[in-house]
């Protein structure tokens, strides 16, 4: 083979592995619910934004926990879901929103507890014999509902660039590991953890407006579907639409070159 064509091969492959996962900080910063009062509405936001949203799958992330109670009432939880994470492999940037919503609060004045939980794994040892053990995580806050405070919306909370929430998760992965799949609910590699990091400032997740926008537009979708019969889908972001093209595109166009010039 050709020694350019094998090293131009060979950058194709590297570079796609790259892209798919390494080691950094996977963070979660919820974004919405936050601290203050808010007008209660049919169609309440939940949003977090993911930094290296890539490193989720060797996590075992695969959904967020979350609930919501009332603050003057012990153990009551009047909604709770599970937000499932779609495949961020293919996510392209290292910043992902993930959105839920709920219609519990409608017309609902009251004093408000908001709970989310992380269960995410831990993995050490060779790939023959890997050895890994679950996590959990779980943060809160309150907030409060009233008839004149402003209206929670998506594209406002998203684009409010101040830091109001302190809630987070920042997770120190040090390696990406590969495993057998079968010894590890199905997936091919595991995240090796460190200390956990002391520098995160999660308020400095930027997050553009095409985001912002897709984002805007599932919310919007899901509370169609909550009412509706038909509703119309959003449409992906054309970030996420690249990365999910580039990553099998390169190394389809690598392995073909590779079968043609051998």
């Amino acid at each position: 083979m050709n020694t350019a064509v094998s090293l131009f091969v060979t950058a194709l492959l590297v570079s796609t592995t790259l892209a798919m996962a390494g080691p950094g900080t996977f963070l979660v910063h919820l974004v919405f619910p936050r601290n203050g009062t808010w007008a209660p509405t049919d169609n309440t936001p939940i949003l977090f934004a993911l930094q290296n949203p890539q490193l989720a799958a060797s996590l075992g992330l695969t959904s967020i926990r979350w609930s919501l109670s009332r603050k003057d009432i012990a153990n009551f939880t009047i909604y709770s879901n599970d937000l499932k994470l779609k495949d961020l492999n293919s996510t392209i940037g290292n910043i992902y929103v993930a959105t839920d919503r709920t219609g519990a609060l409608a017309a609902s004045e009251g004093l408000w507890i908001f709970r989310w939980t992380l269960r995410y794994s831990n993995c050490s040892g060779p790939t023959d014999d890997v050895t890994y053990s679950y996590n959990s995580s779980t943060q809160g806050l309150s907030f409060a509902t009233s008839i004149s405070a402003p209206r929670p919306l998506v594209e406002s909370v998203l684009s409010d660039q101040t830091c109001h929430n302190s809630d987070y998760l920042a997770l120190n992965v040090t390696a990406v590991q590969d495993v057998y799949p079968v010894a590890y609910d199905g997936q091919p590699s595991c995240a090796v953890l460190g200390s956990s990091p002391t520098n995160v400032v999660p308020c400095a997740i930027s997050i553009n407006p095409a985001l912002i926008s897709s984002a805007s537009a599932a919310v919007s979708y899901s509370a169609c579907k909550a009412t509706a019969a038909s509703c119309a889908l959003p449409s992906p972001t054309s970030g996420a639409l690249s990365m999910a093209f580039t990553n099998k595109g390169l190394i389809w166009v690598g392995l073909t070159v590779l079968l043609l010039l051998s």
